[in-house]
């Protein structure tokens, strides 16, 4: 995500608007969608071939993972668009740069609450990678 800002920093040619963007974005990346993709990823019951190419192959993909992909892209708009409308342009990447830095600050936490999760499934989730449909 770091990365993909400094990338997008030429950008600010079109405007300060857009590098602020895109940093509002990345922190909301690191601190939301990160542990929204952990989480997502303990109800896993798909077995993948690894040996099959990546391009266009959706094995292993089901419900879970579009019903993951919603949040992911829709949450973020909805989070900027409310005080957007009522407040503004600031408050709208406030609001995505706070909930990024609550979710860096608490970290550890919210870790810790993923890996019980998948310790909590991980019998389910290796007799489902373990079958030979």
């Amino acid at each position: 995500a770091i990365l993909m800002f400094i990338l997008s920093i030429p950008y600010v040619y079109f405007g300060w608007k857009i590098l602020v963007i895109h940093f509002a974005a990345m922190i909301y990346n690191i601190g939301v969608n990160s542990h929204v993709l952990l989480f997502g990823g303990s109800f896993n019951r798909k077995k993948i071939d690894l040996t099959q190419r990546a391009a266009f192959n959706y094995q292993g993909t089901g419900a879970v993972q579009w019903l993951i992909g919603f949040p992911l892209l829709l949450f973020p708009i909805l989070f900027f668009y409310l005080p957007y409308k009522f407040m503004g342009f600031e408050a709208g990447i406030a609001t995505l740069i706070i909930l990024g830095g609550i979710g860096i600050v608490f970290h550890q936490k919210l870790m810790n609450g993923i890996t019980k999760r998948y310790l909590k499934s991980k019998h389910k989730m290796i007799s489902a990678f373990d079958q030979n449909n």
